[in-house]
């Protein structure tokens, strides 16, 4: 009886030795934005050594962000600059081309008057129109409908007399398209007149010749001021 006692006594306690061991109880802590894994075994220190290698990294790739963000600014404020400066010099170059003279916008019409009736008397007014756009093919009514009155239109002269206008403030740069109408005192209009172009203005006129020159002594220029030299002290 002892001995089996024995037997099981000594079987419970081969189970127990025969059983698995726990592993380590890992404690995780978090400090901020750095993580630290605590190991309860003499390899502690190695766990510390991870983690403290993971934190590295990752300050190394913020500071490459940062650095790359700087550099991503610097670019942005080059681009700026450079489009300030190309404008500055469009506007400039524009200012330059658009130093027209009034007689560079300016278009003088003129044309034979005609009568009261047809080519009898004399008619009672006129009205002239204007555009940047020419007549789609015969479609002259919707032209004018779009066009620009011309003002200042001179009163109709003798049947046979010759009557113009001067028409102000064109584009030099584009083509104009006239086209006139005359009325008799009811108003009966007259049909749609010719079209007349008056093309991109070219500058062919040169400034006038100078016809004052002389030679003469130049001008006594204002003496320029200058500072009293300072004189050095002997040293003691």
């Amino acid at each position: 009886m002892q001995t089996a006692a024995a037997l099981e006594r000594a079987a419970r306690g081969g189970s127990r030795a025969l059983a698995p061991e726990r592993g380590p109880r890992i404690d995780h802590r978090s400090t901020g934005t750095r993580h630290s894994s605590c190991v309860s075994t003499p390899d502690s220190s190695k766990a510390f050594r991870i983690s403290d290698a993971g934190f590295s990294m990752q300050a190394r790739f913020a500071s490459h962000s940062r650095s790359r963000g700087g550099g991503e600014r610097i670019a942005r404020v080059v681009a700026r600059a450079f489009l300030l400066i190309a404008g500055c010099l469009f506007v400039s170059a524009g200012a330059a081309r658009a130093q027209a003279t009034s007689l560079d916008s300016t278009a003088t019409l003129l044309w034979t008057a005609p009568g009261d009736d047809g080519t009898a008397g004399r008619a009672t007014r006129y009205e002239m129109r204007f555009r940047g756009a020419p007549i789609a093919g015969a479609d002259t009514a919707s032209w004018w409908s779009s066009a620009a009155i011309v003002s200042g239109m001179p009163a109709p002269g003798a049947a046979g007399a010759t009557d113009s206008v001067t028409v102000r403030g064109l584009d030099p740069g584009l083509t104009w398209y006239f086209v006139l109408e005359t009325a008799d005192e009811v108003p009966n209009w007259s049909n749609f007149s010719n079209v007349a172009v008056r093309g991109p203005y070219v500058d062919l006129v040169p400034p006038a010749a100078i016809a004052d020159l002389v030679a003469g002594a130049v001008p006594n220029r204002p003496a320029m001021a200058t500072s009293p030299r300072k004189t050095a002290l002997p040293s003691r």
